[in-house]
């Protein structure tokens, strides 16, 4: 039985499949197929609403919880940007992969080897950050939200506002495009390239809950199963993403329910901001490096002095 697709959706197939153990009279279960892009408000109210007219015996569960990770090549404060105690990630793999992170789902972002190197021990896999997932939007949704106006990037400003992550919206005809108020992610022509693969993505991850430690990122211990697994993800590619959680289904080497609370416990008790972005400039030019963010920003280094925690022995120890 198909969920009819509502007409403003772009990719939005679900159906109901039968528990194979469960007969005639037994409940059916709602899995995503290609998970939901454009109205989330529209899937969530149609999950309120259809068990009414299911038939009895029927009822809907909730997707499965799922932890998603990939290797990030830059740290510059664009993607993730862990600015105004809100972490958002809006441009950057799990973006153009269009990853199925729901509200409630983990993101992880680990540190490539050209960071590692640039950290001082390449061999050594670090976790640049975590976010538990709050809420997804679409870009324009996000760019005209004004919870989220401080993430609009402000060229010639402080490296914190320089390096906003918000920055496509629709015109007029209703296309979404790049608002040229950073040359981040820049395209010519307009809408090719990177540009494209944002637009192709338009979904912005969002969380309160988040451990972000840039340049500080914590080594990933050994012996530890969860961390064997995750790091096992990427031995043979370190492209892409993965999912190493999905609640009830421990196969093909991903983590367990206890994989998911020992990483949780592993983390320092109080997050937030613990450092300041690999690529920011350690000296006074004031120009972000090995990043691919050309523009000229402050030379100001204030912003770097007013992180809480950013220098490394201030940092909680990540546990266990």
């Amino acid at each position: 039985m198909l969920l009819n697709q509502h007409p403003t959706q772009s990719c939005a197939a679900w159906c109901f499949v039968r528990n194979p153990k469960a007969n005639h009279s037994q409940s059916m279960r709602l899995r995503g197929i290609s998970g939901v892009s454009g109205n989330e408000a529209w899937f969530q109210a149609t999950l309120r609403e259809y068990p009414t007219h299911m038939p009895p015996g029927f009822h809907v569960h909730e997707p499965a919880k799922i932890v998603c990770a990939y290797v990030m090549t830059h740290d510059s404060g664009h993607a993730p940007n862990p600015f105004h105690n809100t972490c958002t990630l809006a441009i950057c793999t799990p973006n153009h992969m269009r990853s199925r992170c729901r509200p409630g789902d983990w993101i992880i972002g680990l540190a490539s080897a050209s960071i590692r190197r640039e950290l001082g021990e390449p061999d050594v896999w670090r976790l640049i950050y975590a976010m538990n997932v709050e809420k997804k939007l679409d870009l324009d949704s996000y760019y005209r939200d004004p919870q989220f106006a401080a993430k609009i990037p402000r060229l010639g400003s402080s490296l914190v506002e320089s390096c906003g992550d918000n920055f496509y919206c629709k015109d007029s005809s209703g296309q979404l495009h790049h608002t040229r108020q950073t040359d981040e992610h820049q395209a010519q022509p307009p809408g090719t390239g990177i540009e494209k693969q944002d637009i192709c993505g338009d979904r912005v991850f969002v969380g309160q809950r988040f451990w972000y430690f840039g340049r500080n990122a914590p080594a990933i211990p050994l012996g530890k199963q969860w961390a064997e697994r995750l790091i096992s993800k990427f031995s043979a590619s370190a492209v892409g993403l993965r999912y190493v959680y999905e609640e009830g289904a421990e196969i093909g080497g991903r983590w367990s329910d206890s994989d998911l609370s020992d990483f949780s416990a592993w983390l320092p008790a109080n997050g937030g901001l613990l450092g300041r972005p690999t690529h920011w400039p350690q000296g006074e030019e004031g120009r972000m490096n090995s990043s691919g963010c050309n523009s000229y920003r402050t030379n100001s280094l204030t912003d770097i002095e007013k992180i809480s925690n950013a220098k490394a022995d201030a940092i909680p120890a990540c546990r266990g």
